[in-house]
């Protein structure tokens, strides 16, 4: 059984969910799945799961992450905090 029907959910697209919630046609108990950022884990973990069930969802990029315009503070923490004995 899919999950869609085990969860009684309607799992769309993100533009069939806007398209249904404009024409007010949207089902009820309605769901459209989203990641944000783009890690490879969306791709590597997340797709494979979603292709298992045939379910749709939808990846926004950071397209800043991928031309280095924005800083990945959170990985300079970390390398910073593995660098030293105390913080």
């Amino acid at each position: 059984m899919p999950f869609s029907a085990a969860l009684k959910v309607n799992v769309l697209t993100v533009g069939d969910a806007a398209a249904q919630l404009k024409s007010g046609s949207l089902p009820s108990r309605a769901l459209a799945i989203t990641f944000d950022d783009g890690y490879a884990d969306n791709l590597e973990v997340a797709l494979p799961v979603f292709r298992r069930f045939n379910a749709p969802l939808t990846v926004y990029l950071t397209t800043g992450f991928l031309d280095r315009s924005i800083f990945y503070w959170w990985g300079g923490l970390e390398d910073l905090v593995m660098k030293v004995d105390s913080v």
